[in-house]
């Protein structure tokens, strides 16, 4: 991706953290069941969720009262009926998943799948937004803005992909071969590849770099730092990213959040404390918790945290600070949870977030993983607010400045329309884009309202235990 870098743009070194937390479940609060014997039968495991839903549900007053013993599905399906499906204006959250993939994905920090994340057009074509690095579609070559044309040789419309074309693409077996056809921007013709689904690393920070602005004495210098994923393995490359930020002296922050679903709350603190540093951060408030009415005793606040807690190895280790009087936010409806957290929490310590893209998802909510019988239930289990009481975003946060995910450039290039804008409003305060010595042209457009073709779930906001 470094060569899309213009030449104001300066790739700074990043060292990959690989430690990984030890251990099985990845709430990392323990698991809130409520009984004291383990029964996996099929009607054992329906009367956990079933208790599980009546005692910690944010929202158990309007859950679902179907019994256990009149429903004839599977405990996950009956878990998504009693809440998503029952009450889907209030809660578009709340999921369960296998414990096994609930620790890959957050403590561990894999996928299972091609790399792929894509989302519709202006046109309604289905467009390649970002590839997982280590995933086979990168080494394949496939790149942002690549149209995808066809799926297991069945056609993809403007009416959105099918089910069997989203299984594909996220829920084949491992090993499984998914036939892509797509069209490279500039190209005649299409191409077929032939991609393997495979487990991988994902890759939490993919890009950092600075950019120079200004000439002479007049000049800043702007961190630009793309962070798509709260898990375990992001708060060491978050750390060594903020350092190397913080060596360049840079003045201002480009935080791009556009692909970040969420996470662990800690590492939201945790970037939170980067960002702000240790004057703006003592002794306040990062985040309030606060559970429904039948457990409000148990309500609490996160601080912002300024040492490493989850990595095996740099635990407690000290974390960088760029002392940052304010900071730009890249954004998208699919910014949600634990990364609008971040946002929110600065906000509440009176630091300026301007906010460049697209309305966030709306998510002021967070689980704690419950563990049951190989399953991983992610129950809406309490709302946030930060340190002035300000939290019920659940129509996301609007930007100060609209600007367009734009699929013609790579990220990292500084004429890709969020960062272009970002650039160019810490040089002149203004909402276009372009810089003081090179004007870009917007590529701004109607956006599709087809959702994102990204993978089914992702943690959203969970808490860890109390420091």
């Amino acid at each position: 991706m470094l060569k899309h870098l213009k030449t104001n743009l300066l790739v700074l070194p990043l060292l990959i953290a690989t430690s990984i937390l030890a251990g099985c479940g990845g709430g990392g609060g323990g698991s809130s069941n409520t009984t004291t014997t383990t029964d996996c039968s099929t009607l054992g495991q329906l009367r956990f969720v079933r208790q599980h839903v009546d005692d910690k549900y944010l929202f158990y007053q309007y859950a679902g009262t179907t019994r256990p013993e009149n429903y004839p599905y599977s405990p996950i399906q009956y878990f998504e009926d009693i809440t998503v499906n029952t009450i889907p204006s209030i809660d578009r959250f709340s999921y369960a998943i296998p414990t096994s993939q609930a620790y890959s994905s957050l403590q561990e920090g894999q996928s299972m799948d091609l790399g792929i994340r894509g989302e519709y057009d202006q046109n309604n074509a289905l467009r390649i937004s970002y590839i997982e690095p280590n995933s086979s579609a990168a080494t394949a070559g496939l790149q942002r803005g690549d149209q995808i044309i066809a799926i297991n040789g069945s056609t993809v419309t403007s009416a959105g992909v099918t089910q069997a074309q989203y299984d594909a693409l996220f829920a084949s077996p491992s090993g499984t071969y998914v036939s892509i056809t797509y069209l490279h921007p500039g190209n005649a013709a299409s191409t077929a590849v032939n991609l393997r689904t495979t487990t991988y690393a994902d890759t939490p920070v993919p890009f950092i770099g600075v950019a120079t602005l200004g000439t002479g004495g007049a000049t800043k210098k702007a961190g630009y730092l793309v962070f798509n994923e709260h898990t375990v393995p992001a708060e060491g490359q978050l750390a060594d990213a903020f350092n190397s930020l913080a060596q360049a002296n840079v003045t201002d922050l480009i935080l791009d959040l556009r692909y970040n679903r969420g996470g662990y709350t800690a590492i939201a603190s945790e970037v939170a404390y980067m960002i702000a540093g240790s004057t703006a951060t003592s002794k306040k408030v990062f985040e309030y918790v606060l559970h429904n009415d039948k457990h409000s005793a148990e309500d609490y606040y996160e601080p912002f945290y300024n040492a490493m807690g989850l990595t095996t190895g740099r635990y407690a280790e000290k974390l960088p600070a760029l002392n940052l009087s304010r900071v730009y936010v890249l954004t998208s409806a699919s910014t949600c949870s634990a990364s609008e957290m971040i946002i929110n929490g600065l906000r509440g310590i009176d630091i300026p977030v301007i906010i460049v893209g697209g309305t966030t998802c709306g998510k002021p909510y967070g689980m704690q993983q419950a563990d049951y019988c190989g399953t991983s239930y992610f129950a809406l289990q309490f709302q946030t607010a930060n340190a002035k009481n300000e939290g019920g975003y659940i129509s996301g946060f609007t930007p100060s400045c609209t600007a367009s995910d734009d699929l013609a450039h790579q990220l990292g290039d500084s004429n890709e329309q969020m960062l272009s804008m970002a650039l160019n409003h810490i040089s002149t305060g203004q909402c276009s884009t372009g810089s003081p010595s090179t004007a870009i042209a917007s590529t701004a457009g109607k956006r599709s309202t087809l959702k994102p073709v990204v993978p089914p779930q992702h943690a959203g906001a969970v808490i860890l235990p109390q420091r």
